[in-house]
């Protein structure tokens, strides 16, 4: 990334927010007031209520949703074990994940960017 400010999308299906929002709050009150102003307008996440695991085509157009209704420049999804059933060792499983990454989310940052392209 080039360091310049970017709108993120955070989905963490491991923790509800009221878990990790306890770290985050102690690491915002260390921001100054500039940083503050940057992190308010640029940082996203989920809310409490959202899904948990990743386990249906349903649960899979949440997320690609939610994304499309943030709009943001960067997605970070956490983690790997939420987003695939099954053990992601075994060849089919694995196999079948990106499948749906690809079908979901890889295809919908694909989407953006030739958006953007059309844009600029």
């Amino acid at each position: 990334m080039d360091g310049k400010p970017r709108k993120v999308l955070f989905i963490n299906l491991e923790e509800k927010q009221t878990i990790w929002g306890k770290r985050q709050l102690k690491q915002i009150k260390q921001l100054s007031e500039e940083e503050l102003e940057l992190f308010s307008t640029n940082y996203l996440t989920i809310p409490d209520e959202f899904i948990d695991f990743v386990n249906s085509e349903k649960d899979w157009l949440a997320i690609r949703n939610y994304i499309i209704a943030a709009n943001p420049d960067v997605v970070i999804l956490d983690s790997l074990s939420h987003l695939c059933v099954g053990e992601i060792e075994r060849s089919v499983v694995a196999q079948k994940f990106v499948q749906d990454f690809r079908k979901y989310i890889a295809s919908l940052i694909e989407d953006m960017k030739n958006n953007l392209k059309e844009i600029f």
